[in-house]
């Protein structure tokens, strides 16, 4: 078997190719996804620390890393110790280069995440980098009107790749969907058994589908908190609310990517009736739409209709700074609900970091909120404080972590096809 020349550049024709049946006959390491994602979230590494990180013999882990090489999977880069953060610490006082792990430069994945009235599409590299982004919005979301978006956003991704190749997509939306793209419910795009897959133009590249949320954790877990920690919680306000939990670097996903888990947890401070007639529940506390209904009713000479999430939270801002006593007290209040989602999740999942995102997220770290002093308050001296990540950018971070997923899905198929 000749190691040395990896299928770059045929990832999607490796395993009908002449050498692929050779391979047929040397059994891949189904730990060599594990392996991979390693690499991912924590990469380059040397092959020693990869080995210590993941409790393998060096042997195996030179086997494995062999396959990845040779599934174009994974390549070796020459850096020098004292310089690059995944260096073999036995090999530092040496003083000379070392030859690290790392996953495949020179390739792309695209992320679309879908939306109520548009989708963003970001392509990014194998170290999580976004690379290009871009928007556009719909009046419509029939499956055709959708498809035709993604159609678009994916053509532009082509063409910002340039000479790099795209290796594989993932469309995320908020709803329960399955990894092939049968949406069994979307609330915000407002499909009901629907099998968008069959609308979706197939690319020269292989495409999957995601819940949006997951797609965000996934994100998180290998290009974002999740480098520093191996235990964290995300929980998204805005349009709804959702949450995700990540133990031992692992993403516990869900099939709705918690929205139903947490979006009608009983939570005092809410305001209105829900869609299922709860009254105090997450869903009339943490959401835009709840966020608005208050300020309609508190301030009905307020224009607000109009105005985007962005200019609404703006509006907020400006409102409170001018300390009006009306949108203070809303604004408090939608504090204090956050604070309570916050810490339940936080205390169930038993992790101290949390990453919140979405549209209003932001106000958590408005200082007249003081929403770090209420968690630090309501935690004993002996516990670990909750830190409170909080994540800004908009859309193009749900649709970055859907390119985190693609490249998730990406090494699956080669690994699975391999060991097949």
């Amino acid at each position: 078997m000749d190691w040395t020349r990896p299928p770059w550049g045929r990832a999607n024709l490796v395993f009908g190719h002449k050498s692929a049946r050779k391979w047929g006959q040397v059994a891949v390491d189904k730990s060599a996804i594990l392996v991979a994602h390693e690499i991912v979230r924590r990469g380059p590494l040397g092959r020693l620390e990869l080995a210590r990180a993941l409790g393998l013999s060096p042997a195996s882990l030179t086997r494995i890393a062999k396959q990845l090489i040779y599934l174009g999977i994974a390549e070796e880069a020459k850096s020098h110790p004292e310089l690059d953060r995944g260096e073999d610490r036995a090999s530092k006082t040496l003083g000379r280069p070392v030859t690290n792990i790392r996953v495949r430069a020179g390739i792309l994945f695209a992320g679309i995440l879908l939306y109520e009235g548009g989708a963003t599409v970001a392509l990014v590299d194998s170290t999580g980098r976004t690379r290009y982004s871009h928007t556009e919005h719909t009046d419509t979301s029939s499956p055709e009107a959708i498809a035709a978006l993604v159609d678009r956003l994916l053509s532009s991704a082509e063409a910002a790749a340039a000479n790099e190749s795209i290796e594989a997509a993932v469309i995320a939306l908020d709803g329960i969907v399955s990894r092939d793209g049968y949406v069994t419910s979307s609330a915000a795009l407002s499909m009901q058994d629907v099998d968008l897959s069959k609308y979706v133009d197939p690319r020269l590249y292989p495409t999957w589908f995601s819940n949006d949320a997951d797609a965000l954790s996934q994100g998180e877990l290998w290009f974002g908190i999740g480098r520093q920690v191996d235990d964290f919680a995300v929980l998204t306000t805005g349009a709804t609310v959702r949450h995700a939990i990540v133990r031992s670097g692992k993403l516990l996903s869900s099939d709705d990517g918690g929205h139903r888990r947490i979006a009608h947890m009983p939570l005092s401070g809410g305001s209105g009736i829900c869609s299922l007639g709860h009254r105090g529940c997450v869903s009339t506390a943490l959401t835009v739409q709840s966020l608005r209904s208050r300020v309609a009713w508190a301030q009905p000479d307020l224009k607000q209709n109009d105005l985007s999430n962005d200019e609404f939270i703006a509006l907020l801002r400006r409102r409170l700074e001018a300390e009006d006593p009306a949108l203070t007290q809303i604004l408090c209040g939608f504090e204090h609900s956050l604070h309570k989602a916050v810490t339940v999740v936080a205390s169930v999942a038993m992790v101290s970091d949390v990453v919140l995102c979405g549209a209003l997220a932001a106000i958590a770290e408005w200082p007249e909120m003081e929403f770090a002093k209420e968690l630090a308050e309501f935690l004993g001296p002996n516990i670990d404080p909750i830190r409170v990540h909080v994540r800004k950018g908009g859309y193009a971070n749900w649709a970055a972590g859907a390119g985190a997923v693609a490249i998730d899905c990406w090494i699956r198929r080669l690994v699975e096809k391999a060991t097949q």
